[in-house]
């Protein structure tokens, strides 16, 4: 199965079929984050949202409507990005009045990103999309199999924070 890069559809990438992990948890999980995480899928569900999709802009306003107001700097952190490409993309999204930026009422010395509502809109449109995507992914499951797995991928989920946590944190 193959699907195309995004914007440049003459070119094709290879779905993940067989991966090199002995476990397959592992691997079923590691496949649905790479297809999930594919420019190309990235920028398909991005024109469900919006023709011509801004997809750094939608994760963005997604990523603030989760997380409410953030500095650039954390921004870079949480979404993995320079602040050089963070501060390009307010740009964008703020062009669009999609957000503000505002004085940290903490420090006054910082700004923080915070969504308008057009930005707040933006984001409920694109978090609805991964809603109907679910939606249709398990339209054939039963009831039982969908609660079982929604279940036991919050179990995983709090793992892997766990996880995280004491890797990051270096204990």
């Amino acid at each position: 199965m193959t699907v195309g890069p995004g914007p440049r559809r003459n070119q094709r990438q290879e779905l993940p079929t067989e991966l090199p992990y002995h476990v397959d948890a592992l691997t079923a999980v590691s496949a649905l984050v790479y297809i999930w995480t594919l420019p190309a899928f990235q920028h398909a569900l991005g024109e469900q949202v919006e023709a011509n999709p801004d997809v750094p802009v939608q994760l963005l306003v997604r990523h603030l409507e989760m997380f409410g107001p953030q500095s650039p700097t954390a921004l870079a952190r949480d979404l993995g990005m320079t602040r050089s490409n963070v501060s390009k993309i307010v740009g964008r999204a703020e062009a669009r009045a999609l957000l503000v930026r505002v004085v940290d009422h903490e420090d006054a010395r910082s700004i923080q990103i915070r969504l308008v509502e057009a930005g707040r809109d933006l984001a409920r449109r694109t978090l609805a999309i991964g809603d109907a995507m679910m939606r249709q992914l398990t339209k054939e499951w039963a009831a039982q199999e969908l609660q079982a797995w929604t279940d036991l991928s919050h179990r995983l989920s709090r793992e892997a924070a766990r996880y995280a946590e004491r890797i990051i944190g270096g204990h």
